[in-house]
């Protein structure tokens, strides 16, 4: 049996973060994870995730938030790469509807700029219009992060900190004792001090004991979410990121066409329901992509073409949309990162450097997020 001082289990982009700010500290820190490099379902794959700090979802993300921007800076100062394009973010919705709302409580408490574009909207921004009734608000501030870009710093400079990263290595047995974590594979056994599980849609199966508090209590669920890119139309002007309460109470999100794919768009709104995460399949429809497009027609009624290609990614949902960062209601040694709920990617950087501080100091972790 091999010893180890931190373990983390998934190497998504929660626990490559992770991974990432323990290798800066003392202390071996071993990384499994089941896929070749996270490309078979999940909630990290694809290239560019939605930033922004106008956040509708809650006041309890703020701090979170701004932690995060820093981290990500931090990180683009040291790859020397970027890693946030602030290309700007249209919020989109009803003039009373509840996400316009809220998007402006939240920047008003954050102190982030939100400017009420409604009267100019077409103006501005060509490939955009306003039905009767609805507003449009824009961050200048927010944008899209280089998804793929990210995960690959994280789990690069985990790796040169002295991070072992062993992908394809699914965790078989998972069990805590007093003082140690016990992790089995197919090859060998790890007694680890502390272990840190971050792997998103996977986490009742590995957590069994706690299958049904989180959905009992939690409301955990995995839904299947597709996303689409569409021929972008000439001469659509600036075209920023955008987030959009439809008028059938869907949330929609979407980003401009940055690497010649297309524009990306997709339901925000949670998908089917998948009883095990295992049921992912990569089996989404131009039709799916249609709808959307129809539903996106009354704000964008020329900015989405021939839908061109997909995907179907994970959300591992939570009630709320809370994420989980706590330990094991049993067991102390056993940090659980996970769900995210569909919005946790561009705070990935932040919940690293938590995962990091509660491990090696036991630091206090925020009381919104806990069990």
């Amino acid at each position: 049996m091999r010893s180890v001082d931190t373990a983390v289990i998934g190497l998504g982009i929660m626990g490559s973060a992770a991974a990432y700010a323990l290798s800066r500290q003392p202390g071996s820190v071993v990384c499994f994870e089941r896929s070749r490099g996270g490309e078979t379902g999940g909630s990290s794959r694809g290239t560019s995730r939605i930033f922004r700090q106008a956040y509708f979802e809650g006041e309890i993300f703020k701090d979170l938030l701004a932690s995060s921007m820093t981290e990500w800076a931090a990180l683009e100062e040291i790859i020397g790469a970027r890693l946030l394009e602030t290309v700007g973010l249209l919020h989109i919705g009803r003039r009373d509807g509840a996400m316009l709302a809220r998007a402006s409580a939240s920047a008003k408490f954050s102190g982030i700029a939100l400017d009420d574009v409604s009267a100019d909207l077409a103006r501005r921004f060509l490939a955009f219009s306003l039905p009767a009734g609805w507003s449009a608000f824009f961050e200048t501030g927010a944008g899209f992060i280089h998804a793929d870009r990210a995960l690959h710093a994280f789990r690069q400079l985990a790796a040169r900190q002295g991070a072992e990263l062993l992908f394809e290595t699914p965790v078989t047995r998972l069990s805590a004792e007093p003082d140690a974590v016990i992790i089995g594979t197919q090859d060998a056994t790890f007694q680890a001090k502390r272990c840190v599980v971050t792997v998103g849609p996977w986490l009742a199966a590995l957590l069994p004991d706690l299958k049904q508090s989180l959905e009992a209590e939690k409301k955990l669920e995995v839904t299947r979410q597709s996303v689409s890119w569409f021929a972008t139309p000439p001469d659509r002007g600036a075209f920023p990121a955008f987030v959009v309460e439809l008028a059938s109470g869907n949330l929609a999100y979407g980003l401009p066409d940055f690497e010649g794919r297309g524009i990306k768009a997709a339901y925000h709104t949670h998908g089917a329901r998948l009883d095990d995460a295992t049921l992912w399949r990569q089996d989404w429809s131009p039709e799916e992509a249609l709808r959307l497009a129809d539903e996106l027609g009354s704000v964008q009624p020329s900015a989405l073409g021939t839908p061109m290609e997909g995907d179907i990614c994970l959300y591992t949902n939570l009630a709320e949309e809370r994420f989980l960062i706590d330990w094991h209601p049993r067991h102390r040694n056993i940090l659980l990162v996970s769900a995210c709920s569909g919005h946790g990617f561009k705070m990935a950087s932040g919940i690293g450097a938590l995962v990091a501080a509660a491990i090696s100091a036991q630091a206090p972790l925020p009381a919104a997020f806990r069990w």
